[in-house]
């Protein structure tokens, strides 16, 4: 929520998210664009809100313990997948 319209706003990265996700911390965030990829890409695009007045109708979408574990279970199939990307990344630069 910090960021608003700043020009931070647009070149910020996604690696807060990415480590929330790979933990299992439920996430509401803003609009930022890394994040609203990193969001969708594991089907939580309800959890992204695009003003300060819209946290506390996603916070009580999180009271409800199925839907959590639901997006607990999302984020970590995307970490996974980001994981697995990331170390043949690593592996194919290592024998370059």
């Amino acid at each position: 929520l910090a960021h608003g319209d700043t020009e931070e706003r647009a070149w910020k990265g996604n690696a807060r998210i990415v480590t929330a996700m790979s933990i299992g911390i439920p996430i509401i965030t803003l609009d930022t664009p890394s994040y609203v990829t990193a969001m969708k890409d594991c089907g939580a695009d309800e959890f992204i809100i695009k003003n300060p007045s819209e946290v506390l109708d996603k916070v009580n979408l999180l009271s409800d313990r199925d839907r959590r574990k639901d997006l607990r279970n999302r984020f970590m199939s995307i970490i996974c997948v980001l994981k697995k990307t990331t170390l043949l990344f690593i592996i194919h630069e290592s024998w370059t």
